[in-house]
């Protein structure tokens, strides 16, 4: 549980980078970091949310706060998949 709080600590952090000083790689790094969010415990469906709204109010270039909109879901919905026959 604490490592989860400091993913996410550390992730509100990049996500106020992202608002004040957006750069590129920024983009990468919150995928990754939202991703390993959801390894540790899957219970972090709002975050990608919350990432939405941070990169809908940074300063980048339109390609870049799309890049930063789809690549969290592109990397979570792969590790999420409910459609997966489940042996009981």
């Amino acid at each position: 549980m604490r490592c989860l709080r400091a993913l996410s600590i550390f992730w509100v952090g990049q996500l106020l980078w992202i608002i004040q000083r957006p750069r590129v790689y920024q983009v990468f790094v919150q995928a990754i970091w939202l991703f390993a969010c959801f390894t540790i415990r899957n219970n972090a469906y709002y975050y990608p949310l919350v990432a939405i709204v941070a990169f809908l109010l940074s300063k980048q270039p339109l390609k870049w706060k799309l890049a930063g909109i789809i690549m969290p879901f592109l990397l979570i919905i792969p590790f999420d998949h409910p459609y997966e026959e489940r042996s009981v």
